[in-house]
């Protein structure tokens, strides 16, 4: 996170936020499942601890973050009431949910509540002096001069397009092109799949299930869901057996590694073969 000298605002791109951000969600899902089981002090800490990891996780611009940190605290929430058979335990832990995150934003400095909102509504910086109201999107260029990281939309991919052109890749290559399957698509240069600026800077198909296609074919494919599913089964028998702190931080970090795999590629990081 770097800071320009004027104003001490967040003015530069940080390149690895968006792994930050999925690095983050395990331990977010440990602190919130004690909070859930634990009583005094110790449900106090947990509170407060993970309140500071939800505001650097929204400090991190990341959006597949944000719904990573969402499905965590909805698991937890659902599968803790669940285990108490009370409406009463459900309430509060929702409430609780929102005041975490409510809490983690406000406690954020200035600049980093802005790159959030900026994540929000995206034409925020439209209107507003760069330096006034920084985003992850932003580099310095010079001494006082900001510019955006993607300044020509019309090079600038959204997940949805990169998505698409992953998976019409999967389709033409049944076999995979290998795990440098970014080197092979931006030599080929085919027309199926455009080289946006936006894939040059970040590379890579955002999303794992997409990943494992193009670089291991369907045969990967078809074994990394069945692993998957294996891991949702004994997961379910995990729930069945044991109520305890434990099998709430794995439940509730699972459900958020999933989601996080399906905004970014997730086989290099250890968390989510950790979790799996």
């Amino acid at each position: 996170l770097v800071t320009s000298s004027g104003n001490y605002a967040l003015a530069a791109f940080q390149t690895g936020s968006l792994f930050l951000g999925s690095y983050l969600v395990f331990p977010v899902a440990v602190l919130f499942s004690f909070f859930l089981t634990a009583r005094g002090y110790k449900k106090f800490l947990a509170f407060v601890g993970a309140t500071l990891l939800t505001g650097c996780m929204l400090w991190t611009g990341s959006r597949g973050a944000w719904f990573s940190a969402l499905a965590v605290f909805l698991a937890a929430a659902a599968i803790h009431g669940y285990w108490r058979k009370e409406w009463k335990v459900l309430f509060v832990n929702c409430a609780s949910v929102v005041s975490i995150i409510l809490i983690g934003f406000l406690v954020l400095p200035n600049p980093a509540r802005n790159t959030v909102l900026s994540r929000i509504f995206i034409g925020l910086h439209d209107k507003a002096n760069l330096l006034e109201v920084p985003t992850r999107s932003f580099i310095i260029t010079g001494e006082h001069r900001v510019s955006l990281a993607y300044v020509d939309t019309n090079f600038d991919a959204s997940r949805g397009q990169l998505w698409s052109e992953h998976a019409r890749e999967g389709v033409y290559n049944p076999f995979g092109l290998g795990p440098s399957y970014g080197n092979v698509l931006r030599e080929q240069a085919t027309e199926r799949f455009l080289e946006t600026r936006a894939y040059m800077i970040n590379g890579g198909a955002h999303n794992t299930w997409l990943q494992v296609l193009v670089s291991a074919g369907i045969g990967g494919l078809t074994l990394f869901v069945f692993a998957i599913a294996q891991a949702v089964k004994n997961l379910f028998v995990l729930l069945r057996s044991d109520r305890t702190v434990t099998a709430l931080c794995v439940a509730s970090g699972f459900m958020g590694t999933l989601v996080n795999a399906t905004f970014l590629d997730s086989l290099e990081l250890r968390w989510f073969w950790i979790v799996l």
